[in-house]
């Protein structure tokens, strides 16, 4: 029984590498490439700030900060945004909007994120 399960997995080894050689010869994105195009690749926050009763909250300055990293957003007339060019890590938050009460919020980035934030009258 032990003999018929190496020859299994043999021909299971054999299949796979047949499998990806036609795969990286035939597609530029092969399972090889993609760690690298991946690691490569800045992360997006998006979201929405609303203030008191939910609604949205236009001009609210956004600042993402990591370091000496430094990323700005401001919300659109819905409250919603979107900042790029993010990488992988932990990122402070800080929101400002006249009226409201300044609030900062820790962010880790591992992928694209949506986070919706509050903001409180002043």
């Amino acid at each position: 029984m032990t003999a018929g399960y190496k020859v299994s997995l043999t021909g299971l080894m054999v299949a796979m590498s047949m499998a990806a050689t036609a795969c990286s010869s035939t597609n530029p994105a092969a399972p090889s490439a993609l760690p690298t195009i991946a690691a490569a690749a800045p992360f997006e926050l998006s979201g929405r700030v609303v203030g008191a009763g939910g609604a949205g909250l236009a001009g609210v300055e956004i600042t993402l900060s990591k370091g000496d990293e430094e990323r700005r957003g401001v919300t659109d007339e819905d409250g919603r945004f979107r900042v790029t060019g993010l990488d992988a890590g932990d990122w402070t938050a800080t929101l400002n909007c006249k009226g409201y009460e300044e609030r900062a919020f820790q962010v880790v980035m591992n992928g694209n994120l949506t986070i919706n934030f509050d903001l409180i009258p002043q």
